[in-house]
């Protein structure tokens, strides 16, 4: 297996770097840190902008999906908009009654969604920053939440035992409440044609929802928490990253194992799919990023390498770039020579090409 360094290094942070994200046209990206301050960057190593008109950041922020806008949720219980192309505060979004968890725009970029410590989720109009709806319902923290692909409903779950609810954003009511899980539920997504739900649980298991027929898959195999988890582009395959050091990708028809991707010497904090779907690149407690092969299940490469915990990975829209943040206050961008991440995995030769 190759050990490769990374292209370049983003340091302007002075505590550990919680979130990192692309632009949608993969010039720009995006980082939080500990410190309560935002940055933008240009994939050159320019900084381009710091936002810091909170007075803690925390880790929710996101891109517009026209790439005009950022949004940042903050345990100062705001939100906050700002225009990209000069770093101004558009507007202050105010409603919750505790911090923000998780933020995320509407496929559109019309709307928002923010989920808080106050066990609320909230819709909120991006145009003018009125809170359209307020929805409550969770027992306990709303620590994650997301929209569907035509952004008719969103899903969200909570601190509160194990629940994950799915709520019509027309009239903010809940259509279902999914109890399966027996512990925290610490993360979630719809599938890519939105028929489908997917949670991972500190309670060691993965549960697949079918939204038509209310069909369960249990996803059983990992021997710690599942900490992070999402679905192929095209939807056929998931990938779950647990505190047991390892890696699974799972079949969505029948919900069967199809690998282990094991090698990380300590907790996986992050996973996420090629743009292609060929590969898998997971962050890890160890220091490292992998890189993985969909079709045998084999790392390809290790990105060497933080000083700390890695807590979040992304590819770039066209799959050329991967980014990292973690615990050593650093943001490392990773280059490739070709976009090995697109292209159908039966046909994939292996090419690396870092500087």
């Amino acid at each position: 297996m190759v050990e490769i360094a990374s292209e370049r290094t983003f340091t302007g942070h002075s505590k550990p770097v919680v979130h990192c994200t692309f632009s949608a046209d993969g010039k720009l990206l995006l980082s939080a840190s500990d410190d309560d301050v935002l940055q933008l960057w240009s994939v050159d190593g320019t900084l381009v902008h710091t936002f810091d008109a909170h007075s803690n950041v925390g880790a929710a922020c996101c891109f517009s999906p026209d790439d005009q806008h950022v949004l940042s949720g903050s345990h100062d219980f705001t939100l906050k908009l700002f225009r990209t192309y000069d770093g101004a505060l558009v507007r202050t979004l105010r409603g919750h009654v505790a911090g923000i968890s998780c933020c995320c725009f509407s496929p559109h970029g019309n709307a928002a969604l923010s989920a808080s410590i106050d066990q609320s989720l909230v819709l909120w109009r991006i145009s003018d920053g009125k809170l359209k709806r307020k929805m409550d319902g969770h027992g306990g923290t709303v620590l994650h939440c997301c929209f569907s692909p035509g952004g008719e409903h969103a899903l969200s779950t909570s601190s509160d035992g194990g629940t994950l609810r799915l709520w019509r954003l027309a009239d903010g009511i809940v259509e279902t409440v999914f109890t399966h899980h027996e512990n925290l539920v610490s993360c979630c997504c719809f599938s890519p044609d939105g028929a489908c739900v997917l949670a991972a649980s500190l309670d060691k298991t993965l549960s697949l929802w079918h939204l038509s027929s209310g069909n369960l898959l249990a996803l059983n195999g990992h021997t710690s928490y599942v900490l992070w988890c999402c679905f192929s582009p095209n939807g056929k395959h998931i990938v779950s990253a647990s505190s047991d050091h390892t890696l699974k990708v799972w079949c969505t028809t029948d919900g069967q194992q199809v690998h282990t991707l094991a090698g990380h010497l300590d907790r996986v904090s992050r996973c996420c799919f090629s743009p292609g779907g060929a590969t898998v690149l997971s962050a890890s407690r160890d220091g490292t990023l992998r890189l993985w092969n969909m079709v045998s299940g084999e790392a390809i490469c290790t990105l060497l390498r933080h000083d700390g915990d890695v807590l979040d990975c992304c590819f770039s829209p066209d799959g050329s770039h991967a980014l990292s943040a973690s615990q050593d206050a650093t943001a490392k961008l990773w280059s490739f020579m070709v976009d090995v991440l697109s292209v159908p995995c039966a046909e994939q030769s292996w090419r690396y090409g870092f500087s």
